[in-house]
C-alpha cells in the first residue's frame, strides 16, 4: 500500500471512530429518553437538542478529520469527558453507570487518536518528498 493509500485509510479510521462514538451516545440518550428512561416530558425536548448538538459536534470533528486529525480526536476526547465530568457534578454517581461503555468509548477515541498519529506523521513524509 502506499504512503497516500495507508494515509486515506487512516484519516478514515480515525473518522469512523469519531462518527460511532457520537452516533452512539445520541442513540443511547434517544433510547433513554423516549424508552427505558423516566424522563419528564419538559425534558425530553432539551436533551434531544443537547444530544443533537453533542452529534453535531462529534461529526463536524469526524469532517476536519482531514486536515488536522490528530486535533480533532484529542478534542473528541475532551469534549467526551467533558460531558462525562459535567454529569458527575450534577449527580457524582453518573461516573460510574455505563462505566464499560465509558471505557469502550474512550478506547475508540484513543485508537482513532493512534490513527490520526499516524496520519499525520505521513502527512510530514509526504510534504517532505515533494520539497
Amino acid at each position: 500500500m502506499d504512503a497516500r493509500q495507508e494515509l486515506n485509510a487512516e484519516i478514515r479510521r480515525a473518522r469512523g471512530w469519531l462518527i460511532a462514538v457520537g452516533v452512539i451516545m445520541f442513540a443511547v440518550d434517544m433510547i433513554v429518553t423516549f424508552g427505558i428512561g423516566n424522563v419528564q416530558a419538559e425534558w425530553k425536548t432539551r436533551i434531544v437538542v443537547l444530544s443533537a448538538i453533542i452529534l453535531a459536534v462529534f461529526l463536524a470533528l469526524a469532517y476536519f478529520t482531514a486536515k488536522r486529525p490528530r486535533l480533532c480526536l484529542i478534542l473528541g476526547l475532551v469534549v467526551f469527558w467533558g460531558i462525562q465530568l459535567f454529569n458527575a457534578t450534577q449527580d457524582p454517581r453518573t461516573l460510574t453507570q455505563g462505566l464499560i461503555i465509558k471505557i469502550f468509548f474512550t478506547l475508540a477515541l484513543v485508537k482513532g487518536l493512534q490513527s490520526a498519529s499516524r496520519a499525520e506523521t505521513l502527512i510530514k513524509d509526504m510534504e517532505k518528498v515533494f520539497e
